[in-house]
C-alpha cells in the first residue's frame, strides 16, 4: 500500500515538475516490532537511552482501554529518535534541489547499524545526481 501511494506521488510530482522526497523506506528496521529493533526497557534512562541503532523510531498511540497495544486498531507517532532522523532529510533535499534547477527525485534512507546518524538522501534510481 505504502509503495503505491509514494508511486501516485512520484508521478504527480513528475507531471507537475516539482521535486520529490520519497519517506516510504525511512524508518525501514525501525518500525514498530521491527526484529531489528527494540522498545525501550525499564533500566532505559535519559541519560542511558536505547541507541538510536537499536530502537523503535516510532510509538504506538492506543485507542482506549479496551484497545491493547499489539491491536491492529492502534495509530502510531514518531519518538525522538525518528524525529530527528527524518529531520537530516528535508534540509539536505531542499539544499539539492535548490541547487538542481531542474526536477529531482530522491529517496530517504537509513543506514543498517547507524542510528539517526546514518540517515541520508539517495537519488532515485536511473537519475543523475549532479
Amino acid at each position: 500500500m505504502a509503495t503505491g501511494i509514494a508511486d501516485m506521488l512520484k508521478g504527480v510530482a513528475a507531471e507537475k515538475n516539482v521535486h520529490y522526497l520519497d519517506l516510504q523506506w525511512a524508518f525501514d528496521r525501525h518500525e514498530v516490532c521491527a526484529k531489528t529493533s527494540r522498545q525501550a526497557r525499564a533500566g532505559d534512562t535519559l541519560a542511558n537511552p536505547t541507541p538510536s541503532r537499536k530502537a523503535e523510531w516510532m510509538r504506538f498511540l492506543s485507542a482506549g482501554i479496551s484497545h491493547a497495544q499489539g491491536q491492529g486498531e492502534e495509530s502510531f507517532h514518531p519518538n525522538s529518535y525518528d524525529q530527528k532522523g527524518l529531520g537530516r532529510c528535508p534540509k539536505g533535499f531542499y539544499d539539492l534541489a535548490r541547487s538542481a534547477g531542474r526536477h529531482v527525485e530522491y529517496t530517504c534512507l537509513n543506514n543498517r547499524h547507524q542510528g539517526v546518524e546514518g540517515m541520508h538522501l539517495e537519488p532515485q534510481a536511473g537519475l543523475d545526481p549532479s
